[in-house]
């Protein structure tokens, strides 16, 4: 990962904040998906910036706001039963990864 500048820190520090408030994740899984205070600050930057992707694919594969706040709350079987927030609050990086790829090729990448 590149070095960002503090402006896109910052930025990306928002964003986020904002989808997990957006996602309507509850406080006792979001520390989890955003990594522990103890992690390196690289770590947290690398978590956020998969968040947003996962934000930009579910928005690409469903348009309504609320078929894609659904998908992220809802069961699947793709993941063991377990809904995607649900996964990535296992809080490690492979989880969010794994989200990621299967929105990734979802959509043909």
């Amino acid at each position: 990962m590149r070095k960002l500048t503090l402006a896109e820190v910052t930025a990306l520090t928002r964003a986020g904040t904002r989808l997990i408030r957006t996602w309507r994740v509850p406080t006792t899984l979001a520390p989890l998906i955003l990594g522990g205070p103890d992690q390196p600050f690289d770590a947290f930057l690398k978590r956020l910036t998969i968040l947003v992707d996962i934000h930009a694919c579910v928005r690409r594969i469903f348009i309504h706001p609320r078929r894609s706040f659904d998908w992220l709350h809802r069961p699947n079987a793709v993941f063991d039963g377990q809904s995607p927030l649900q996964l990535m609050a296992r809080g490690d990086m492979a989880s969010l990864d794994r989200v990621r790829g299967y929105l990734e090729a979802e959509l043909g990448g």
